[in-house]
């Protein structure tokens, strides 16, 4: 078991209905308890801002990785569970490498940043960049 995490969007996050139907979909894994609690946020990478959760990384591989939800998304971002080692985006796309980018930081701001991901709980603003 991994203690690494995912930070994950899926496709579609400007349709309402499609946003519910993921949003119940792991929800009803919470209530199975088959996966526990995504943590929600927002994320802005590659000019796009977009909802987003941070899961456990198996949860994800096992219930979200070959889903639906996630077939139009480029990359997950791999946060390992030792935070001094660096983050990894993990494209989609199998013929595609990894690419490892900086460990994740927490920061003051999102402002002048190529990448980060606010906690919608806290506000803590986190980077790897």
């Amino acid at each position: 078991m991994y203690l690494n995490k995912v930070i994950v969007s899926y496709d579609n996050p400007e349709d309402i209905h499609y946003t519910a139907r993921f949003c119940r979909y792991l929800s009803t894994l919470v209530a199975m308890g088959k996966i526990k609690e995504p943590v929600a946020c927002v994320g802005y990478w590659q000019g796009v801002m977009e909802p987003s959760y941070m899961m456990d990384y198996d949860d994800y591989s096992k219930y979200v990785k070959y889903t639906a939800f996630v077939e139009k998304q480029e990359c997950v971002l791999v946060v390992p569970g030792d935070t001094r080692q660096p983050c990894t985006i993990e494209p989609l796309d199998p013929t595609r490498l990894p690419e490892t980018v900086a460990p994740m930081r927490q920061v003051g701001s999102t402002e002048g940043l190529d990448g980060w991901t606010v906690v919608l709980s806290t506000g803590k603003v986190f980077t790897c960049s």
